[in-house]
């Protein structure tokens, strides 16, 4: 007779091997003979959980725990099958049991950490993490829970530096490929992330999680065909996986199919246990699709009762309900979610959490106008820089007032070209960071009267006046209308060979700006004047910026610094588009120079661009037209600036 000891062992090398059936057989034949076998137990309890069937993988870990409630391995996968099941106080009595039994098992401190984050308790989680890594200073995962938390916390630099050191301890090990490729992709560096995904896939090609990431990067990058295939074998393999079909939609709306995608995953939502989590899928869903609305009909009955909701998904709600607010010009609503706006000492707190006029009144606007004006402004790490543009008009100074505002290095340049303001840079052993100060996205919670209105009377960033002057003298005797043309790097952007019919017949001078590695597509329109091979920051691009007649392109810095000069511009956009491009009486509200060309959908920019294409035809004709045109560079090329400090070449 097989021994059970045999047969045990047998079964978990098939279960480590993914030959879960084989594991099935052999468990069962070990329960068989004994019941009350706990490994066994543990072992079918492990496969069920791995196939999606929490309530069975819970029913096995519960009946593990009661036979031995010492066993750590059992109290772990009772901890994890109460929260797939959403049994907060079951999952929080396991883990507190295991960490009687042992404060420092890796297993269980990354469920410790991971609950105190759900629960929006970041400080928690790290402190738990890095007392269990002063023991297991080695153990993979968890450096790689630690590196989630930094990453939520946005200190993506922190969480960065250590999936690349999970990568170097276990580089072939699919869990850290995937979570340096998910970090990757969330940075938009796609390229990267798509070669760590590919080598995670090829060590387990099952895992749909993985499929699902691997889909959305081919999304990223514009290969919608093959973002397609991956994600229509995901909701093939596991109709159930409600992040296959966020997938799966996001694919269809890029492809210009949005109604059928949004169809097909409203129909996987209403079939989701989980209702607010389908909920918030099918609502992200709309806001992908640009049909902003739709989306908060969805989300506004969740949000009056936000304080109930476990902390990711109220995350989640107030992130959507924010975008689709702004994105609709609500500017008062959007600013009524932010809940803690700190106006004081580091101790005291001016919230918001359900009517804002109520908490003004009770605090007294004077004393908020006060302590607004006397605070610096927090940028935070995970802001984008795209965000933060919009934001700064509230932060000028006034006088001999300076305004200061602190945060990552990479904002210094920006700050710099705003006037009345001065730049610290945040440092996580620095002091200063610790001390009260107000988040430059909370600015939008403050009263209209206090923080200032969203039409500003006068532009807020100013170009240096010695790089103006150099960029006056360089532009001096080209032909007019004078316009300055941004693009994006690759797909699913908008490139510069999607702008060439719309400026056929131009008459005046294209000054590229572009001064990253796209200015590599130049080299097919090799008329465009190109400015960006000299810039030296953003000092010189609002230099330029001063001295066109206008600026036409999508979304990105270029077309922001332009709005925040009040230079004149047209951008292109889709239905999708950020917030900050509402537009009102067809110019963005935030940014009242420059024109909101919108496309009818979503859609690959070479299919789309018809419908925007007459609007910036008609843009550029109505430009003012003045100066002699003067013979150009056999290749194109800019008349050298006179500082030879603007030069900075792009690889």
């Amino acid at each position: 007779m097989i021994l059970i000891e045999d047969r045990l062992q047998a079964a978990e090398a098939h279960r480590l091997e993914g030959r879960s059936e084989n594991a099935l057989l052999l468990y069962q034949s070990v329960l068989d003979i004994n019941p009350a076998n706990i490994e066994a137990i543990k072992g079918v309890a492990e496969i069920q959980l791995a196939q999606g069937n929490v309530a069975e993988a819970l029913a096995l870990a519960a009946k593990a725990v009661a036979l031995s409630n010492c066993d750590l391995a059992a109290l772990a996968l009772l901890a994890q099958a109460a929260q797939l099941t959403g049994d907060a106080v079951r999952e929080a009595a396991a883990l507190d049991q295991a960490a009687l039994l042992d404060p420092f098992e890796p297993v269980t401190i990354k469920l410790r950490a991971g609950l105190a984050a759900r629960n929006g308790d970041l400080v928690t989680a790290e402190k738990i993490l890095v007392d269990a890594l002063a023991v297991h200073p080695q153990e993979i995962g968890l450096i790689a829970a630690l590196s989630q938390v930094y990453m939520e916390a946005g200190l993506v630099g922190e969480a960065l530096e250590l999936s690349q050191k999970a990568l170097a301890l276990k580089p072939q090990q699919p869990d850290t490929l995937m979570l340096a490729g998910t970090q990757l992709a969330a940075l938009g560096e796609h390229s990267q992330a798509l070669g760590l995904f590919e080598q995670a896939f090829l060590l387990e090609p099952g895992n749909v999680l993985l499929m699902a990431c691997l889909a959305d990067c081919h999304a990223g990058l514009g290969q919608l065909s093959e973002a397609h295939r991956i994600a229509q074998r995901v909701i093939g393999l596991r109709p159930d996986f409600l992040p296959g079909w966020r997938v799966f939609s996001r694919v269809m709306i890029l492809r210009g199919e949005a109604a059928i995608g949004l169809r097909d995953l409203a129909t996987a939502c209403r079939q989701h246990p989980d209702r607010i989590e389908a909920l918030i899928a099918l609502a992200d869903g709309y806001r992908a699709a640009g049909e902003h609305r739709q989306a908060l009909a969805l989300l506004d009955p969740l949000a009056n009762r936000l304080a109930g909701l476990p902390a990711q998904q109220r995350q989640s709600v107030i992130a959507l309900l924010r975008d689709c607010r702004l994105s609709l010009g609500l500017i008062e609503e959007a600013g009524a979610l932010t809940a803690d706006v700190r106006l004081g000492q580091p101790d005291s707190t001016f919230g918001l959490p359900n009517n804002e006029q109520e908490a003004v009144a009770a605090i007294g606007s004077g004393a908020v106008a006060q302590a607004f004006a006397a605070l610096p402004v927090i940028i935070g790490p995970a802001v984008p820089i795209l965000e933060a543009l919009p934001l700064l008009r509230f932060c000028t100074g006034g006088g001999d007032r300076r305004r200061q505002i602190t945060g990552p290095a990479g904002f210094a340049d920006l700050v710099d070209l705003v006037p009345g303001t001065v730049f610290a840079i945040a440092e996580d052993d620095d002091p200063q960071t610790q001390t009260a100060g107000i988040p430059l996205a909370a600015v939008l919670a403050l009263p209209a009267d206090v923080r200032g209105g969203i039409e500003l009377p006068e532009p807020y960033i100013e170009a240096p006046q010695e790089r103006r002057a150099i960029w006056q003298g360089t532009f001096a005797d080209l032909p007019r209308p004078l316009v300055a043309i941004a693009w994006n790097g690759s797909r699913p952007g908008l490139l510069l060979d999607d702008l060439r019919p719309a400026l056929d017949g131009f008459s005046g001078t294209l000054v590229s700006v572009a001064w990253d590695d796209s200015r590599h597509q130049l080299a097919f329109m090799p008329d465009i004047l190109d400015a960006g091979v000299h810039f030296g920051g953003l000092s010189d691009l609002a230099g330029v910026l001063a001295e066109i007649d206008a600026i036409i392109g999508p979304d990105g810095v270029a077309l922001h610094m332009a709005g925040a000069m009040g230079r004149p511009g047209a951008v292109l956009v889709q239905p999708n588009a950020a917030w900050y491009w509402h537009a009102k009486d067809e110019f963005a509200l935030w940014y009242p120079s420059i024109r909101v060309l919108r496309t009818g959908k979503v859609g690959h920019w070479s299919a789309v661009l018809d419908d925007v294409r007459q609007g910036l035809v008609d843009f550029l004709a109505a430009l003012p037209a003045s100066g002699a045109a003067v013979p150009k560079a056999e290749d194109g090329a800019l008349r050298q600036p006179t500082d030879p400090q603007t030069r900075c070449e792009v690889a």
